[in-house]
């Protein structure tokens, strides 16, 4: 044997053996990795769709106005006032509460442009209230989610997640009355995207494949408790 041939079997001993295995291992990993990327990118179209025009509509404005280096000359007032009467105008006009809140929300999060506008009070606090259920969610096991109903309002209430403060993330109290379902079901699953659509949804995911009968468990507990009105 060659002094190459001494070289490797030391450095097998050292390691503890041949590594026959790892190039079929490094593949599945792969395999696992491509997986999670088109789980993850399937989510988001998901997303986009089920983000309404309006909603699409101002944050294509906002962009556009902070490339044309003009966002930070406007209000907040101002800048709802444009998004929402720009031409042309969809039948039925766009919507002012959800302008209003993605305005909002931008100026919230400190995007450019918006650093000398004022986040009106009411959505500021509706949005520090969705930061607060973000928190709460974060300290809740994948596995309560999973499998013991995490959107269930016994367990919400567990973790401190009450139904005022959930009212609160909705927006100011001048708005509830008009919001559609359909719309407070999408401001919850955009407030914990990392739940929806983000990493920790894969791995939640995960968790309902690898049992499916806790997964089967969970459902029904869910439906048995929207069917009595208490989710």
């Amino acid at each position: 044997m060659g002094s190459l041939g001494r070289r490797v079997q030391r450095l097998e001993k050292v390691r503890g053996g041949p590594r026959l295995g790892a190039p079929a291992t490094l593949a599945s990993e792969a395999e696992k990795e491509r997986e999670k990327r088109d789980w993850l990118a399937r989510r988001q179209i998901w997303r986009n769709e089920k983000t309404s025009d309006d909603v699409k509509h101002a944050r294509d404005l906002i962009r556009l106005f902070r490339a044309q280096n003009i966002l930070s000359q406007m209000s907040a007032q101002e800048l709802t006032e444009r998004i929402v009467s720009w031409r042309p105008l969809p039948e039925g006009g766009r919507s002012w509460t959800a302008t209003e809140r993605e305005v909002a929300l931008a100026i919230y999060n400190q995007e450019p442009g918006t650093e000398s506008m004022g986040c009106p009070p009411e959505w500021r606090e509706s949005f520090v209230a969705a930061d607060e259920v973000r928190a709460k969610f974060a300290a809740m096991p994948d596995e309560v989610i999973a499998y013991e109903g995490g959107f269930g309002k016994d367990v919400r209430e567990t973790y401190g997640i009450s139904e005022e403060l959930e009212e609160r993330v909705m927006g100011p109290s001048y708005v509830l009355g008009e919001l559609p379902k359909e719309t407070k079901v999408w401001i919850i699953q955009e407030t914990l995207e990392e739940i929806f659509y983000g990493e920790r949804a894969y791995r939640i995911e995960q968790l309902l494949r690898h049992d499916p009968e806790r997964a089967r468990a969970a459902f029904e507990k869910i439906n048995a408790l929207a069917s009595k009105g208490v989710l």
